[in-house]
């Protein structure tokens, strides 16, 4: 039996990995278990109840665990380091929307590659909680590798809207929706769920449908641009350009560098004839992607609706196709 080196708690079991009151690290520059602690460094993690446990008698954790006791211990994740952790609790699970109809195989290939690795890994960690909940006999509340933490169930949540993606990319738009019914009925507020859902049902050309999902998504996050941005594209597709320019404006108070929004609402002025006012939005995408295609192609359009036979050159020179994506 010893005492912390940095608290003079005392170690009554012997084999503890950190302090149960103050959480320093005690494997630190230590001779033996009881012996000559000479390193005082401090994980900053309180202990809230219990004793505080290492992964064993030999190693320590890189896992801070905490169990629905308010119990902290630490643990290994196998084949996972803290570094693809930190990767799989920060990720993403917001759609990427934003490519136009020519590039949008090319870009989904490449997301769901991603997403599928994403979801592989983040399926593999849960598998190790429950191995380690088992052996430990006890049920982990949340987990923190370095400053960043998620609970058991924003993980499990994470998991489904992430396979409810993978589907999307795949353009498996009902099973997408399913996944993503299936994350709602776990957290009805979460916004990417909401906010994906509503792209999904936008595939289906159910443009109304999409929007209330956009509405909630924004009404629990007012700064969410995606979703006014998406809004706004739905009202395009329903032919409804005014209102749907009141919501590419919203977009861009939240966000000016919203390349997407200045483009949209260049090709909805487009629809209204107006063709110099659109020019100058898609001249504002341009300046902040310099290297949007269709934003080229449609000023050429929009130039040449202006200015008539005279822009035709320039229109062609700008590679336009079509006007809306």
């Amino acid at each position: 039996m010893g005492f912390c080196h940095n608290c003079g708690h005392k170690l009554i079991l012997g084999i503890e990995k950190f302090c149960p009151d103050c959480g320093t690290d005690l494997q630190q520059n230590i001779a033996a278990i009881g012996g000559s602690m000479t390193n005082n460094n401090s994980i900053g993690i309180h202990h809230t109840g219990g004793d505080v446990f290492g992964t064993g008698i030999s190693g320590s954790g890189n896992i801070t665990a905490k169990d629905t006791k308010g119990n902290i211990f630490y643990f290994n994740i196998v084949g996972t380091s803290p570094e693809q952790l930190k990767n799989i609790i920060t990720s993403s699970t917001t759609l990427d929307a934003s490519q136009s109809l020519s590039t949008e195989n090319t870009t989904n290939v490449k997301n769901l590659k991603k997403v599928t690795e994403t979801k592989l890994q983040t399926g593999q960690v849960l598998q190790e909680i429950s191995r380690i909940e088992r052996e430990q006999r006890k049920e982990i509340q949340e987990i923190k590798v370095g400053e960043v933490q998620i609970s058991k169930n924003e993980l499990s949540l994470k998991e489904i809207i992430l396979k409810a993606n993978e589907h999307y990319y795949k353009k498996e738009y009902d099973e997408a929706i399913e996944c993503y019914d299936k994350a709602l009925e776990i957290d009805p507020k979460d916004a990417d769920a909401l906010n994906n859902k509503g792209l999904a049902l936008n595939k289906l050309g159910k443009y109304k449908e999409a929007i209330e999902y956009y509405d909630k998504a924004s009404e629990i996050d007012p700064k969410y641009v995606l979703a006014f941005n998406n809004i706004g594209s739905a009202l395009c597709d329903l032919k409804k350009y005014k209102e749907a320019i009141e919501s590419f404006d919203k977009a861009l108070e939240i966000d000016p560098k919203h390349a997407m929004a200045w483009y949209n609402k260049g090709t909805a002025l487009c629809n209204l004839k107006k063709y110099k006012e659109a020019i100058e939005y898609f001249d504002k995408a341009l300046e902040i992607d310099p290297k949007d295609a269709n934003a080229l192609n449609n000023k050429g359009i929009a130039l040449k609706k202006l200015h008539g036979k005279k822009s035709e050159t320039e229109g062609k020179k700008s590679g336009w196709k079509r006007l809306f994506r």
